[in-house]
Formats: C-alpha cells, sequence, structure tokens
C-alpha cells in the first residue's frame, strides 16, 4: 500500500532525473559544436532550454521559488541586471530601436540561459563533471585540427572547427588557465583532473600553432600569477610551467615565421591588423564624442561607423571595433559603459579573492572571467556567440561544483 502511494512520487523524481540528464547533454552539445555549426548549436541549445522548462513546470511552485532564491544569490546576476537596466535608455533612445532590442536580447538574454539553466537544474557534481570533460574534450579535437590544418594543409592561421582565426584563441584564453588549474589542484575530482592533464597537452601546442599573438601574451603573462601558488606548494609544477614556456619561446625563437608573427605585435603601421585597429577605434572615439549619454544604439556600431565615421585608409571592413569596452561605450554611451563596467566588476569582487584564498572554484571562475575580458581588449568578444555561452556555461559548472563543495 505504501509502495502505491509513494510510486508517483518515485516516477516524478525518475522522469526529472532523465529531464535533468538530457538536459546536461544537449547544454555540453551546444557549447561544444556550435563552432563547427551554429545551426546544430541553436538546435542542442532549443532542445536543452525545452528540457528546463518541461522540467521547471513540473515542479513549478517549488522551483520556481528556488531559482528565485539561488539567483538571488548571485553577485553575478545581481551585476547582470544592473547592466541590463542600463541598456534600457541606449534602446528607447536607438537609431533603430527594433533591432537594439533584438541585439540586446540576443547577446544580454538569450547567451546566460545556460548558466540558469546549470545553477537550478544541474546540481549533480558527476554531471557536471562530464559537462566539463565533454566540452574539453570537443575543444582538444578542435586543437588536433589545427595542427592537422598547419602541418599538413600549411594554414598559415589554422582556426580548427570554425571560421574565424579569432574564436578558438579566445575561447582558449579562458580554458588554458583553467586548465592549469584543473590539472594542478587536488581537490578537482581525479576523472577531470586526469582528463584536464591530458587536454592541456593539446592546448598547448593548439596554443602554439594557431599563431594569435594576443593569445600568447595573454598566456605568458597571466598564468604564472594564476599558477603561484601551485608553484610553489609543488616544484614539479613549476618545473612543467617552465619546461612549456621553454618549448614555446624556442619554436618562436628559432623559426622565421613566428618571429614576424611575434614582432609585428608593435608594428602598428605596415601591420594593418594593429593599424586598422587603432583608427577604428579613434573612429569609435568620434563617435562617443558624438553621442555620449547613449551612444548610437545596440546593433548599430557598423552602420554609423560605414556612414560617417570610417578613415578612409582603413583596409579592411571593421563590422565592430574589436574592443569590448569601447564597443560597449560607442553603443550603449556612459549609462550603458557604466553597467558594463559595473557588470564585469562585481565579477571581479566576488571571485579575485581566490588569488590569496584557498577556493578553488572561485579562482576557476576568475580565469575564466580574466581570459574573456583581457581578450577582449583587442576582439569584441561579446558578438561571439559561441564565446558568450562557452563563458557562461563554465562560469555555471563551477559556480555549482563551488557551492556543492562548500557542502561536502
Amino acid at each position: 500500500m505504501n509502495n502505491a502511494i509513494q510510486s508517483p512520487a518515485v516516477n516524478r523524481l525518475s522522469v526529472d532525473d532523465k529531464l535533468v540528464k538530457w538536459m546536461a547533454i544537449f547544454l555540453t552539445g551546444t557549447v561544444s559544436f556550435q563552432r563547427l555549426s551554429m545551426a546544430a548549436g541553436n538546435i542542442f541549445f532549443a532542445i536543452a532550454l525545452l528540457l528546463f522548462l518541461i522540467w521547471l513546470y513540473r515542479g513549478r511552485k517549488e522551483r520556481l521559488q528556488t531559482f528565485k532564491a539561488l539567483s538571488a544569490k548571485q553577485w553575478m546576476v545581481k551585476g547582470w541586471l544592473v547592466f541590463l537596466a542600463t541598456l534600457v535608455p541606449a534602446v528607447i533612445l536607438s537609431i533603430h530601436p527594433l533591432l537594439s532590442l533584438k541585439t540586446v536580447l540576443g547577446m544580454w538574454i538569450y547567451r546566460i540561459v545556460p548558466f540558469f539553466i546549470i545553477l537550478v537544474a544541474i546540481r549533480k557534481k558527476n554531471y557536471l563533471v562530464n559537462m566539463l570533460i565533454g566540452f574539453l574534450t570537443v575543444q582538444s579535437i578542435d586543437c588536433m585540427v589545427c595542427l592537422y590544418q598547419g602541418f599538413v594543409l600549411h594554414d598559415p592561421r589554422p582556426y580548427g572547427f570554425g571560421s574565424s582565426s579569432l574564436n578558438l584563441p579566445s575561447q582558449m584564453a579562458m580554458t588554458i588557465p583553467a586548465l592549469c588549474i584543473l590539472a594542478a589542484d587536488h581537490r578537482i575530482p581525479r576523472k577531470l583532473q586526469l582528463w584536464a592533464r591530458g587536454n592541456l597537452i593539446l592546448a598547448f601546442w593548439g596554443f602554439i600553432i594557431i599563431k594569435s599573438r594576443a593569445l600568447w601574451l595573454l598566456i605568458a603573462g597571466t598564468t604564472p600569477i594564476y599558477m603561484i601558488r601551485y608553484m610553489w606548494q609543488r616544484k614539479i609544477i613549476l618545473l612543467i610551467v617552465v619546461l612549456m614556456f621553454g618549448i614555446a619561446g624556442g619554436i618562436v625563437s628559432t623559426n622565421k615565421y613566428y618571429q614576424h608573427r611575434f614582432d609585428s605585435t608593435t608594428n602598428m603601421t605596415t601591420d594593418r591588423s594593429n593599424a586598422d585597429r587603432l583608427l577604428v577605434w579613434e573612429s569609435a572615439f568620434h563617435m562617443i564624442e558624438d553621442h555620449p549619454i547613449v551612444g548610437v544604439g545596440p546593433g548599430n556600431f557598423r552602420e554609423v561607423y560605414n556612414e560617417g565615421y570610417k578613415e578612409p585608409t582603413v583596409t579592411q571592413d571593421m563590422v565592430h571595433t574589436h574592443n569590448n569596452f569601447i564597443q560597449t561605450f560607442a553603443e550603449a554611451g556612459v549609462i550603458g559603459f557604466a553597467g558594463f563596467c559595473y557588470f564585469l566588476g562585481v565579477l571581479l569582487y566576488e571571485n579575485g579573492s581566490a588569488l590569496w584564498k584557498d577556493r578553488v572554484y572561485a579562482r576557476l571562475r576568475l580565469v575564466t572571467l580574466m581570459g574573456i575580458t583581457l581578450f577582449g581588449l583587442i576582439d569584441y568578444t561579446m558578438d561571439a556567440s559561441a564565446i558568450v555561452k562557452d563563458f557562461f556555461f563554465l562560469m555555471g559548472c563551477f559556480t555549482v561544483l563551488g557551492q556543492l563543495e562548500e557542502k561536502e
């Protein structure tokens, strides 16, 4: 009799577990394959979102309260809501309000959904570990594709699955420092730690072969800071870091193409990638001077730039400013720019203490944040749907794993 009474609840639990399991699979598929096929990524994402909504509806009263409670505790959510509020004037006063509204919905609401799905529904450690392993494995395959493109096809700028030579580097700006910590910290689940060590080897060679100057400088400048605690505690880690930097430095210093690529970092005249960036930044500053308060409206930079601000000496079709901060200021004015800085500042405040406090998952969130932020100084990473979803996916996984660790 008791079994008969309990069976509906047991059945519901079983169905909910299956929903969460498939939610995790399709969400991992979203961030893993969207660079290979945006259409496939969007299909996976739509299925994951549908499963989440079904799961939410099945226990709507309790789960909506949980959703609100968990979200209210997250500084990132508070900062994100403030940022959204600062974009409202830019949308209303935009030269194309509907386009600006569509841009904000697509960039700042649609792409953060993976974080909320993970935060509220996917709260099992083994699911989160397998999601990270799946995502990092596909990145390793991406790096192997780059090695094939570079060594076999002799492509001067291998790009892996995607169509842009900047997308994989911007992803690796987040994941290489994270892989170093995952591989070194003893508190990381053993399966994930071993997988990270294998992935780190492929990521290292991918890091070299894709020839991204910004990625080289970012990893060389920040990874030793993130790893100083581990290098101090275990000399073998110090030896490995020195060895990896030695190999990378040896390749760059002995190969003429790599030497030219590295030397061109400071070439602001004949290197058109650098020179055109400086010119588009100058044009963007003129645009900001003319539209200082609310900007030209989200999504309108390209049109306004081509119609009245493009320098005649620019040789490339600059569809954006190649800088998250300048782009936001030009499109959303000082109000939206302040909101954007507040959003990033809140994340930095929440996770920055991990550098001196022993909080491994906060440290992982910090390196993920710094990766997309610093790389965003030379590319408009917030415009890349795949990269932004990757960011919120990683932040969600590391946030929930941190919460689970605290309970243990």
